[in-house]
């Protein structure tokens, strides 16, 4: 739809973090927030070559896999290039090779039989379960990791619990529920206020870090006394910045792409007993990461074209 955005003139914020809402030629009606898929990537990819560094594996193989478009192929692009840049041997390359509704246990068999010491999956929940689950089955063991909307909590309720408890590291665009910073304890608190006996779960994040980011655009196109659309436009491309209190990394909608992309991001482990006790299972290991790859690339557009 971001075609007819531009043409009617609508300010829109995308819930995905595809690299292109960042890039100029697509984003002229759009918000983007949270780091983008290939840089998520870049960053994981190192960070997880130093578990397994820390872990005596002096030189640690790398498998990827996917599903096919935007959301896959833009979180290949930066597994991919930070793999290069880190010197890391890719023993698999599995791009766009998940196909939801398609046996998946070929995707499993080449996982496991690389021999890779880290594997990085961007796809569903559900077919990460399936990718997953086919490898464990076959006494395989390595760090997992994947895109932020690859993992799900339920994961820690059913089978494969235990495993990827120990296995996997997750990467997300704020901080989980339950976490200690001003802006949770905020959001926590309008919860208890409006709806305290809601479950917990890391997605009511979500909801307020994008009306946050909508808020700030009402104030400054009210201050700049043009509540049009056009005015919320111009509003939006003018923000230095957005501030959410440590619930998600400070964005930025003014000035060059490779100053506006969003960089930083939150690693996680999941828990089972966090999970069993009531909460989302969730815990936050790195409040604000960004990897010396990730850091200096340089973002002048999309890292996967559509």
């Amino acid at each position: 739809i971001n075609e007819d955005l531009q043409s009617d003139g609508i300010l829109a914020l995308p819930l995905t973090w595809y690299s292109g809402w960042t890039d100029p030629d697509i984003n002229s009606n759009l918000l983007p927030h949270g780091v983008p898929y290939c840089i998520e990537a870049m960053n994981m990819i190192e960070y997880l070559q130093g578990v397994a560094q820390d872990n005596g594996i002096a030189n640690p193989t790398l498998a990827v896999a996917s599903i096919p478009g935007d959301f896959g192929l833009d979180a290949m692009t930066g597994a991919l290039y930070a793999a290069d840049a880190l010197c890391t041997d890719v023993v698999h390359d599995g791009s766009a090779r998940i196909i939801p509704g398609q046996d998946l246990l070929p995707v499993s068999d080449a996982i496991a039989g690389s021999g890779a010491d880290i594997v990085y999956v961007t796809t569903t929940p559900g077919t990460f379960g399936e990718v997953y689950g086919g490898a464990i089955a076959q006494g395989f063991q390595a760090l997992w990791s994947g895109s932020g909307p690859s993992y799900n909590p339920v994961f820690l309720d059913g089978a494969i619990a235990d495993a990827i408890a120990r296995d996997f590291y997750g990467s997300f665009y704020l901080d989980p529920w339950g976490s200690d910073s001003a802006g949770m304890q905020e959001l926590m608190g309008l919860f208890a206020a409006a709806n305290p006996d809601a479950p917990a779960t890391d997605f009511y994040g979500e909801g307020f870090v994008e009306a946050k980011i909508m808020h700030e655009v009402l104030l400054a196109a009210y201050a700049a006394g043009d509540m049009t659309q056009a005015g919320l436009v111009a509003a939006a491309k003018s923000l230095e910045s957005v501030d959410f209190n440590g619930l998600a990394p400070t964005e930025r909608y003014a000035g060059e792409p490779n100053d506006i992309v969003q960089r930083d991001m939150v690693i996680f482990r999941p828990d089972k007993a966090l999970r069993e006790a009531g909460g989302t299972g969730t815990v936050l290991i790195e409040e604000s990461y960004t990897g010396t790859v990730g850091g200096a690339y340089e973002f002048t557009g999309a890292c996967y074209d559509l």
